[in-house]
């Protein structure tokens, strides 16, 4: 019984470790954003595509990035919400994976990632 709780105990806080290790990499600077034109034009507006990659092994929910002023003639996917001078991405990033979106505006706008939630335990199931 005491060799059984102390592999238990050990087990224990390897996992807590593992989880407190993977937290504490991540950041909200391991969303890395990129645009380009998609040579479409919506409503007399140039369209851009917008990448969000996630540079960690954790999933990052519920991003949120300054979009002051953002605007489109055409509506982001669905997981784009725009709130004020806030903007979010509430389904997240998988680790080392992208989200893209598209809009469609005069000129492109900076999308700087300002936080997130770290998920280290959600992984993407195939």
């Amino acid at each position: 019984m005491e060799v059984t709780l102390k592999y238990f105990y050990a087990f224990l806080v390897v996992s807590l470790l593992a989880t407190g290790l993977c937290d504490a990499q991540c950041s909200v600077s391991d969303i890395k954003v990129s645009q380009n034109t998609t040579g479409e034009i919506v409503k007399a507006q140039p369209e851009y595509e917008v990448t969000m990659s996630n540079n960690c092994i954790c999933t990052q929910l519920n991003i949120e990035f300054n979009c002051t002023g953002f605007q489109s003639v055409e509506t982001p996917n669905a997981t784009f919400i725009k709130d004020g001078d806030t903007c979010v991405l509430n389904d997240g990033v998988y680790g080392f994976e992208s989200l893209k979106f598209k809009y469609a505006w005069a000129t492109p706008f900076d999308l700087t990632p300002t936080s997130s939630q770290i998920a280290c335990s959600l992984r993407r199931e195939d």
